[in-house]
């Protein structure tokens, strides 16, 4: 009996987080103000949103709460999943955690479980939501990085605010973690 195969597990699909430098703390941007309600927790990629009980003065383009992180990709591919780990969350039904990402300035084909849209000035903008489950997933499809690229991974938190009174924060969630995988 002959076994073949490649002792190299990273050879297929990967499974190792390629984020690991975490997030760049210092340089964290919103555009809705006053910038508070999130705080980094232990973990690397985590961080915990609250906002309920204070009022945002929001913009006209949806809020949008900015990460940031750059990594070097240690094996070609083409596809790529981000998923976000979520927990503690105050109303999943009515207010689930929505993310916009992007990988190398390119936006996911698709989000799991849930995709919404959400007003962006004179456009609808496509949110991955978590409306079930404890896991959202963004994948990038078609998207040919080399061994060595450095590319930047963006995640935009898209929080929901109250309109009476206008601008009340609502949500209350935890990342507990992100992570980036190459698929093939």
């Amino acid at each position: 009996m002959d076994v073949f195969g490649d002792p190299n597990a990273s050879c297929g699909g990967g499974s190792t987080n390629l984020l690991t430098a975490g997030w760049n703390r210092t340089d964290v941007a919103a555009n809705f103000t006053p910038l508070v309600g999130f705080s980094f927790p232990a973990g690397k990629n985590a961080f915990s949103i609250d906002y309920t009980g204070k009022t945002f003065t929001a913009t006209t383009a949806p809020p949008l709460l900015e990460f940031e992180q750059t990594t070097t990709i240690p094996q070609a591919g083409t596809q790529w999943r981000l998923t976000f780990t979520i927990s503690g969350i105050n109303d999943q039904t009515n207010l689930p955690p929505r993310f916009l990402a992007a990988l190398a300035g390119v936006e996911p084909g698709t989000y799991a479980p849930t995709v919404a849209t959400v007003p962006g000035g004179s456009q609808l903008v496509r949110v991955g939501s978590l409306t079930s489950g404890s896991q959202l997933t963004a994948d990038f499809s078609n998207l040919p990085f080399a061994a060595g690229d450095v590319v930047d991974v963006v995640i935009d938190n898209v929080p929901i605010f109250g309109t009476s009174p206008a601008g009340q924060g609502l949500q209350k969630f935890n990342v507990t973690d992100v992570s980036l995988v190459r698929l093939n």
